[in-house]
């Protein structure tokens, strides 16, 4: 985490309002993606879902992040990863998520998904409030 007291002022770029680079003592890079700055994008049926899927996204040439929200009874439709993974992280409620093997699981706050690329899946809330979650789409290059 970046400590304004302990680190330089020149190691740190503001590349735009919604994320901050910062660079430590070994040059790497670390950002922040701050969605509370970023407007959300209402899809309905999102990948043949059913209801509203409610979204702010970061995207680069090998991330997808999202801060997703799911209402009650929505759902992201089954879909594939192929060239890629996608993790779902629970923020707040519970989520029940259904493989293209036909596994049937609910996770909750603290609860990691993940489906592996070559394989597909659906995310759906079956419950009376809101589903917050973290999504990570990383791509895989050969």
């Amino acid at each position: 985490r970046y400590n304004e007291a302990t680190s330089h002022p020149t190691n740190r770029q503001l590349v735009d309002p919604l994320t901050r680079w910062l660079v430590d003592s070994k040059k790497t890079k670390l950002m922040i993606i701050d969605f509370k700055k970023m407007e959300a994008t209402t899809v309905p049926n999102f990948k043949g879902g059913e209801g509203e899927y409610v979204v702010k996204t970061y995207l680069d040439e090998q991330n997808r992040i999202m801060q997703g929200l799911l209402p009650p009874g929505a759902s992201i439709g089954m879909h594939m990863h192929e060239k890629n993974s996608e993790t779902y992280y629970i923020i707040s409620g519970t989520g029940h998520v259904v493989m293209d093997d036909g596994t049937e699981e609910d996770f909750t706050v603290g609860e990691m998904h993940y489906c592996p690329m070559g394989h597909g899946h659906t995310l759906i809330n079956r419950t009376d409030s809101d589903l917050v979650f973290l999504g990570i789409v990383s791509e895989h290059h050969d």
